[in-house]
């Protein structure tokens, strides 16, 4: 089991997307889902975080918890 905590970002404005790339990068983290209504910004994140699943609605990514 690993002791990695996984987390989903719900909100990709400009904080989101902040919380997202810190959390992509910590070593005791994984970035385990992101979600945005905004398809802009969602195809953006899938580009940048690749095996992230990603989406519009927030209750499929806590799924992905």
């Amino acid at each position: 089991m690993s002791d990695q905590v996984r987390w989903a970002v719900i909100g990709l404005g400009r904080f989101g997307a902040i919380h997202a790339e810190v959390l992509s990068q910590a070593a005791d983290c994984r970035l385990a889902a992101v979600c945005t209504r905004n398809d802009q910004r969602l195809a953006e994140a899938q580009a940048k975080f690749p095996g992230v699943a990603a989406g519009s609605d927030f209750r499929v990514i806590l799924d992905a918890l």
